[in-house]
């Protein structure tokens, strides 16, 4: 259950465009075990867009992924 705390955080990763979402995702589930603590096969994962990379490997670790079919206005 949510209750509004953050319990980790992992990093840093800079933001300057050299290392996308997905990628960074992609190290944190390859590298950080730490992830893996904190959530337990069938979590729901819910990314958007710039995580479709990862999707199917965050799916083979028995995760619930959704990611919705919004585009942002023009």
């Amino acid at each position: 259950m949510a209750n509004g705390y953050i319990v980790d955080s992992i990093g840093p990763y800079y933001a300057d465009g050299a290392k996308k979402d997905g990628a960074i995702m992609d190290d944190i589930l390859t590298r950080d075990s730490s992830f893996k603590d904190l959530f337990h096969p069938g979590d729901c994962l819910v990314f958007d867009r710039g995580y479709r990379d990862v999707v199917s490997q965050t799916q083979s670790s028995d995760y619930q992924t959704f990611m919705p079919n919004l585009l942002a206005p023009k």
